[in-house]
C-alpha cells in the first residue's frame, strides 16, 4: 500500500526469463553429485523423483553400530549403555535411521525443502553444515519431520549444503547420515519478471493469496476519470486473469488485504457520492467474485489503509474537524454484522494537555500483539512541539498503539528531532517477532528528505535506524515496506538519476547500515516510481508502481 499516492494519481502520470539465465551460470546439482543421488546403501540406477520430477536426497540408512565399549564419543554423542526394554529386560538396540530424505535435493526457486527420516530412535536431531542441532518433530511412531527454508540467495544460503541426521534414545546417540542438498535461488536483486500496462495508471497495492500467487491492485484511466482494477499473478509474474473492480464507477484504489488462511480479498478505494468523494470498502469472498460493501466513509474522512484482523477490518486515516488543529487520526472498525465504530485519536503531549493542539494523520495500519488484537498506526502530528512560542509548526513521527478490544486511550509514541527536525512515517509492517518496521523521511523546515527505515519495539522502543539516504524530493517516498521470512525488509520508493525518477527496490535489515541488495528495472522508460510492496510465504518479493504513466509490476529475486 502506497499511502501517498493518492495525491500524486489523482490525475494520469505524464518478460519472462528466457531459457538461457542472464546471470553468472548457477552451480548446478551435478557438480556437486548431488543430483538426487542414493546415500549409505541406495539403490543404483536413475535418481529417485517425485510425481512432479522433483530431485530427492534419500538413503535407507547408515547400518547400525553396537556401543563402544570404552564409553568413547561417536557421531557427537557418548554411545554408553544400551538401555534395556522396560518389559523385557532385553537391550535394546542403539538408535538408527531408516530411509530418510531432503525434497526437493535442489531448487531455483523459493521453497520450503522438506526433511523426512524413519528411525529406530525417540529422537532424531538436525545439523545443517555442522550448525546449531534442531529437533525433529515426531509425525508418527517412528517417523520424523523437519523443514529447510530457501527463502533467499544471500549468503550462506546458495550453494551446496548437507543435512546431518542423527538418530538418539536418552543420552545415547546413534550413527549420523548425511544428505546433501543445493540452493541456487538467482541472485538478491535479479529482476525475475518486469512489465508494464498498457493504460496510464498506477499499482496501489499489492498481496499474496494463500498459494502464493501475487494480486495486484490499481487504477487506471478511462477518458480521464479513474477506475479500478485487480490483476492475478502466477509466480513468475505471468498475468493469470485481470479483473474491473466496480466497473464503470468513480474508483481510485487505495489499498487491498488479503486473508492468509481464507484468500478472501477487502479492497479500500475512493468513491464518488452525492456531496464528494467518500471511501469505500468491498469484500470479495474468492478469487473472480464482486465485491460486497462492508463499510462507508463520510464526506471529510480520508481513508489511506486498511488493515485485516480474523475478526473485523480497520480503515485508517484523518478526519476532518472545527478545531484549531483542523485534522485528527482516525480509524473505523468493522466488525461482521455490527455498526462501524469511529476512533478519532488526538494526541496530547506531556507538556501540552489541552486538546487539539496538533494535526494528526494515520498513513498506514496493521494488527499486531499476541492475540492481534493490538492496532499499530505510524504517520505524523503536526504542530508546536516545544514551549518555546517562536518554535515553528513541524511534522513529527508518530506510531499510536490501540486496544481494539477495550475502549482504552491509545498509546501515542511521538518521535523527537534527530537526524532532522521534521519527520513523518508513511508505510508500516510488522515481522515476526512482533516489531514495528516504517519507512519515513526526515528532513529540514525547507524538507529536501533524506529516506529511512526504523524499527519500534511494542510500546514505543525506538530498536533501530537505518538510513536510506537523500531523496531530492517528497514525491520520491518512500512508499512501501514488507518484512520477508528471509530476515529482512524491502522499500519500494523512488530515485532521480539525471532529472528522471527510477522505480528503485532495497532490502534492509536493522542491524546492517547497508541495503543487502538494491533492484533497478532494466527498462528505465518514462518517470518511474516504486508504490507497494509484498513478500510471498517464501520469500518472493513482489512490487507494483508506475512506469511512464502506466501501471508496472516487478517479481525481484530476494
Amino acid at each position: 500500500m502506497s499511502p501517498n499516492s493518492r495525491g500524486y494519481f489523482a490525475l494520469p502520470l505524464v518478460a519472462l526469463l528466457g531459457c538461457q539465465a542472464p546471470w553468472d551460470p548457477l552451480v548446478g546439482c551435478a557438480e556437486f553429485d548431488a543430483c538426487g543421488t542414493s546415500t549409505s546403501g541406495g539403490a543404483g540406477g536413475d535418481p529417485p523423483t517425485t510425481g512432479d520430477g522433483v530431485h530427492t536426497v534419500t538413503g535407507d540408512g547408515a547400518g547400525s553400530t553396537g556401543p563402544a565399549d570404552d564409553g568413547t564419543t561417536t557421531n557427537g554423542g557418548t554411545t554408553g549403555e544400551d538401555p534395556a526394554d522396560s518389559t523385557t529386560g532385553a537391550t535394546l538396540p542403539p538408535p538408527s535411521i531408516g530411509p530418510y530424505a531432503v525434497t526437493p535435493d535442489y531448487t531455483m526457486v523459493n521453497a520450503l525443502l522438506a526433511v523426512t527420516a524413519t528411525a529406530d530412535a525417540e529422537g532424531v536431531r538436525m545439523q545443517i553444515d555442522g550448525g546449531v542441532p534442531i529437533e525433529l518433530e515426531q509425525v508418527a511412531p517412528g517417523e520424523f519431520a523437519g523443514e529447510i527454508a530457501a527463502f533467499t540467495a544471500l549468503p550462506p544460503s546458495n550453494g551446496k549444503h548437507t543435512a546431518t541426521l542423527t538418530p538418539w534414545r536418552g543420552v545415547i546417540e546413534g550413527e549420523a547420515v548425511e544428505a546433501p542438498y543445493v540452493i541456487a535461488l538467482p541472485p538478491p536483486g535479479y529482476e525475475r519478471h518486469w512489465s508494464v500496462g498498457g493504460q496510464a495508471g498506477y499499482v496501489a497495492a499489492v498481496d499474496v493469496l494463500p498459494d502464493g500467487r501475487p494480486v495486484e491492485f490499481g487504477t487506471f484511466f478511462e477518458n480521464g476519470e479513474p477506475r479500478c482494477y485487480l490483476k492475478l499473478r502466477d509466480l513468475d509474474g505471468s498475468l493469470v486473469e485481470s479483473l474491473p473492480v466496480l466497473p464503470s464507477a468513480y474508483c481510485s484504489a487505495t489499498d487491498l488485504a488479503i486473508d492468509p488462511e481464507t484468500g478472501m480479498l477487502d479492497v479500500l478505494v475512493d468513491r464518488e457520492s452525492g456531496n464528494g468523494i467518500v471511501w469505500w470498502v468491498g469484500q470479495i469472498a474468492a478469487w473472480g467474485q464482486g465485491p460486497v460493501n462492508i463499510g462507508t466513509g463520510t464526506v471529510g474522512d480520508t481513508a489511506l489503509a486498511l488493515a485485516h484482523h480474523p475478526g473485523m477490518r480497520a480503515v485508517c486515516g484523518s478526519r476532518t474537524n472545527e478545531m484549531s488543529d483542523g485534522r485528527d487520526a482516525l480509524v473505523v472498525l468493522l466488525r461482521p454484522g455490527e455498526q462501524a465504530e469511529p476512533r478519532v485519536l488526538d494526541y496530547r503531549a506531556e507538556d501540552k494537555p489541552d486538546a487539539h493542539r496538533f494535526a494528526e494523520t494515520a498513513r498506514d495500519c496493521k494488527f499486531a500483539g499476541d492475540t492481534g488484537d493490538t492496532l499499530i498506526l505510524v504517520g505524523e502530528a503536526w504542530g508546536k512541539h516545544s514551549l518555546d512560542p517562536n518554535e515553528l509548526k513541524r511534522d513529527r513521527l508518530a506510531v499510536v498503539e490501540v486496544d481494539v478490544v477495550t475502549d482504552d486511550e491509545a498509546t501515542w509514541t511521538v518521535a523527537g528531532p534527530g537526524p532532522n527536525v521534521q519527520s513523518r512515517a508513511l508505510a508500516l509492517d510488522v515481522d515476526d517477532m512482533g516489531r514495528f518496521y516504517m519507512v519515513n523521511y526526515t528532513c529540514d523546515d525547507l524538507c529536501v528528505p533524506d529516506g529511512e527505515v526504523r524499527v519500534y519495539e511494542p510500546g514505543g522502543v525506538l530498536a533501530a535506524q537505518v538510513q536510506l539516504g537523500p531523496l531530492s524530493s517528497l514525491w520520491l517516498g518512500p512508499h512501501d515496506i514488507a518484512w520477508s521470512p528471509a530476515g529482512y525488509a524491502v522499500v519500494a520508493f523512488g530515485e532521480l538519476q539525471d532529472q528522471d525518477s527510477v522505480f528503485k527496490v532495497q532490502a534492509v535489515a536493522p542491524d546492517k547500515p547497508q541495503p543487502l541488495w538494491t533492484y533497478f528495472p532494466q527498462n528505465q522508460q518514462g518517470q518511474q516510481l516504486g508504490l507497494a510492496a509484498a513478500v510471498g510465504p517464501y520469500g518472493e518479493v513482489y512490487v507494483g508502481g508506475v512506469s511512464d504513466n502506466r501501471p508496472a509490476f516487478a517479481v525481484i529475486g530476494g
